[in-house]
């Protein structure tokens, strides 16, 4: 009924920590076809709220990868310390896909500079808000390895990944994202 459409589930929560992650499940368990966004309305409990983004990291402590086969763990890992060693970032996590930005971030950074798409764009994003001084916090994270479906990692997403982060250095030192 629904092969290959795919839509938008918003979910708008207030103080809702405990039932997000059922309510997630519950959704994502009606097919791939959906897509989550959770709208939350500055709960006490949302995602640091000190923070004007949030980044669900493998890479603090209480965080960390299961069921990732070795070659998978070292490209990520080397990718984040590469990524850090670059920029500058001490964003333990840079490359990580799970993100919270704050609405004055999304509003504070000019979004028709942020040029990359799937992995990279998630650097690039996090790369103009620490340049524009905005501040994060990283959660931890247990990622595990997919059950279904296949990654979307190739040569090709990694090559771009290793010129995107130097054509980011080189775009911050000219002052781009300012």
């Amino acid at each position: 009924m629904y092969e290959g459409i795919k839509c938008l589930v918003i979910i708008p929560t207030y103080n809702e920590i405990e039932n997000v992650a059922d309510i997630i499940s519950a959704v994502l368990s009606q097919g791939t076809h959906f897509h989550v966004l959770i709208v939350d309305d500055n709960s006490p409990g949302c995602v640091h709220s000190k923070a004007d983004f949030a980044i669900g990291s493998r890479y603090v402590k209480g965080g960390g990868i299961s069921n990732w086969p070795k070659d998978r763990l070292f490209l990520s890992y080397g990718a984040s310390l590469y990524v850090r060693l670059i920029t500058g970032m001490p964003i333990k996590d840079p490359t990580a896909g799970f993100i919270c930005y704050h609405n004055r971030v999304l509003r504070g950074l000019d979004l028709s500079k942020i040029k990359f798409s799937g992995y990279a764009f998630q650097i690039e994003m996090k790369y103009a808000a620490y340049l524009k001084g905005f501040k994060w916090n990283e959660v931890p994270i247990i990622f595990s390895d997919r059950i279904k479906g296949t990654s979307k990692m190739s040569t090709n997403i990694v090559s771009e990944a290793i010129k995107g982060v130097l054509g980011l250095r080189l775009k911050a030192f000219k002052g781009y994202y300012q």
